[in-house]
């Protein structure tokens, strides 16, 4: 878009959003090794212990032990993304007030959308038990399959505070014809949490733009995730953001260089409700 229409316009001088408030993925992830990472590559090996073997004892024989194994999941860095604006001084100097800070909110947006939607991609990491059969949802199906889903993770044995589900506005239109949804409007302090809806089923639920969609040869289906923030751990980190005169024109730059990744480390915490897309 040419530049000149933005003069004369009159920018606020307030940048209201920042990147982590505005994304609802990382309300529904856990962050445990963000700490750990740096570069693109990294990787962290995260080891989960396997169940102790409970034996009973008899006076006079010798014990068994057991000796102990994991499994081990692996948390790959392997996505970057960047942003990089460049203002000519020119154009600079006829707008009201500096012009790069409305486009690094704009290159922050962008790079919520793109968190959110990998993270929600992670969906395919669903225990298979936690996958509710896809189905055109309605004012009166809903409720039943949100109670479907509680029932998986309690089969389970996932913990009951902390349960939350996406949903799309689609979904969440349906949902509020139920009764037994509870608004975030109702339920005060909540409210502010983004993407916060309400709650229902026992869930949290948070409403979100950035749900996978995929054809599955019949049918274009959004898959709804569920679950707690046990199952996704989720690490990013901004190694570089740079600001200086671009060394060929007359005009300043912004760069920023993002780094990131995700995996699944508790499957039996996370589910998938299919919802045919009409």
């Amino acid at each position: 878009m040419a530049l000149t229409n933005f003069v004369p316009t009159i920018w606020s001088q307030e940048i209201n959003f920042q990147l982590y408030t505005m994304l609802v993925a990382l309300s529904v992830v856990n962050r445990d090794y963000e700490g750990e990472i740096a570069n693109h590559g990294d990787t962290v090996k995260i080891n989960r212990p396997a169940a102790v073997t409970v034996s009973t004892y008899n006076v006079g024989s010798d014990i068994s032990f057991q000796v102990p194994t994991s499994t081990q999941t692996t948390l790959s860095i392997n996505q970057q993304n960047y942003i990089a604006i460049t203002i000519d001084d020119v154009r600079k100097a006829q707008a009201n007030i500096e012009l790069m800070r409305p486009y690094v909110q704009e290159g922050a947006y962008a790079l919520a959308d793109t968190l959110d939607t990998f993270i929600f991609s992670k969906y395919t990491g669903a225990d298979a038990g936690n996958v509710i059969a896809k189905a055109t949802l309605s004012n009166s199906t809903i409720w039943d399959a949100l109670v479907s889903a509680k029932k998986n993770l309690s089969l389970n044995n996932v913990p009951t505070p902390g349960r939350w589900m996406v949903l799309s506005p689609n979904e969440i239109a349906l949902l509020e014809d139920s009764s037994e949804f509870q608004r975030a409007s109702q339920l005060g302090d909540d409210v502010s949490r983004n993407g916060f809806a309400g709650r229902a089923a026992g869930f949290d639920i948070f409403e979100s733009n950035n749900l996978t969609v995929a054809n599955d040869g019949s049918h274009n289906v959004r898959h709804c995730v569920y679950g707690t923030n046990a199952a996704i751990t989720f690490a990013n980190q901004l190694t570089k953001m740079e600001s200086g005169r671009h060394e060929k024109q007359f005009a300043d730059y912004v760069r920023g260089l993002m780094l990131y990744g995700a995996a699944v480390v508790k499957p039996k915490a996370l589910g998938d409700l299919r919802a045919i897309v009409a």
